[in-house]
């Protein structure tokens, strides 16, 4: 007779928590036909279970919903600054250094493994995804860059692969460049590559082009450092701009008379 008052309770209470849970409804939960991926896909920049808002210092009306489980997995930088802001009262980190567009791409990788990288913003994701370590993406802005390198932009992009150590993207643009040098040459990124990258290129064996082109070239960098360190355009200046770089030039098998012009 117990036993069955046992079997008869139990039986109750399953059926109530079957109930309540919502285990018994028609209706199914959100996470019933989605993959672990696709629930951070569905909670990603969604308030649902977030426990921490972004905050951005230059765009005060901005607020970006976020998981610091998540965060903190695929971010040490994010790991760190949470656990330095333990007990912050409103759950609130104000980003000063990231623009909100280009945090929503970091966050939509770090939720699901899409990059939403372009040609507009792939350098200020490049330089935000090596900010916050997530070097799942810096791979990604480094592929993509790559495959896009032009005259155009390569000079840019091989200043930028200097600065955070992207060898390999170093290398590809400076072997574009050296390619070609005539069309490069001509561009406004030019202009402000390194006196390093200058004199990289004067060096290589590998730059076939026309001295005089090489000396124009020069001469035409010299003048754009000589406007950025504000210093009249005279070639005195123009020299001392070039430094090492003038004496990689090979002035001997320059044509006379373009060398006199």
């Amino acid at each position: 007779m117990a036993r069955s008052n046992v079997r008869e309770e139990t039986s109750s209470d399953f059926v109530e928590s079957f109930r309540t849970t919502g285990l018994g409804s028609a209706s199914p939960d959100w996470r019933d036909t989605k993959t672990a991926s696709q629930c951070l896909d569905h909670l990603c920049l969604s308030k649902h279970l977030s426990d921490v808002t972004l905050r951005f210092s230059k765009e005060p009306s901005v607020k970006l919903p976020a998981h610091k489980f998540v965060l903190s997995m695929r971010s040490r930088v994010f790991e760190a600054m949470f656990n330095e802001n333990k007990g912050f009262p409103d759950s609130t980190v104000t980003i000063d250094d990231v623009e909100s567009k280009t945090m929503r791409v970091l966050i939509r990788f770090m939720y699901t493994d899409k990059s939403d990288i372009d040609g507009k913003n792939v350098l200020k994701c490049l330089q935000a995804a090596k900010q916050y370590a997530i070097a799942g993406l810096v791979a990604n802005c480094s592929t993509f860059l790559e495959k896009n390198i032009s005259t155009g932009n390569v000079c840019t992009i091989h200043e930028q692969a200097i600065y955070y150590k992207m060898k390999e993207l170093q290398t590809k643009c400076f072997e574009f460049m050296l390619e070609n040098a005539s069309d490069v040459f001509m561009s406004d990124g030019f202009r402000i590559i390194s006196k390093a990258t200058l004199v990289s290129l004067l060096k290589s064996d590998d730059l076939a082009e026309d001295e005089e082109n090489i000396f124009t070239a020069a001469s035409t960098w010299a003048e754009a450092k000589c406007i950025s360190n504000k210093l009249d355009v005279t070639p005195d200046n123009k020299r001392r701009c070039l430094g090492e770089a003038l004496n990689e030039i090979r002035f001997p098998i320059m044509c006379i008379e373009n060398f006199a012009k």
